[in-house]
């Protein structure tokens, strides 16, 4: 898989709804035609991230959860002088 293709079928989870998540990981497996959908995430959305996972493995029978990747960014607030680290997470989606 290239470069491009890895980043074609990843979704970035933010503050819309779960629906709207799942129907970003519907668009990639049906229409796209990916094997694998990876959702990304940090901070408070993290639970959207597993609510979207759980979503979509109860609404299809053909996708299941492939792999769960945790770690921690750091940056650097200016404002306060001092590093903030930021949970982050990614879910692997893959078809069966």
């Amino acid at each position: 898989m290239t470069e491009d293709n890895k980043l074609d079928n990843c979704i970035y989870i933010g503050g819309k709804s779960v629906r709207t998540y799942a129907e970003a990981c519907g668009v990639q497996f049906d229409e796209k035609g990916s094997k694998e959908v990876i959702l990304k995430t940090r901070g408070k959305f993290i639970v959207t991230a597993f609510n979207v996972a759980e979503f979509i493995k109860r609404k299809r029978s053909d996708v299941e959860v492939k792999e769960i990747k945790s770690g921690s960014e750091t940056f650097r607030d200016k404002e306060h002088d001092k590093d903030v680290y930021v949970s982050t997470v990614e879910i692997t989606l893959k078809k069966k």
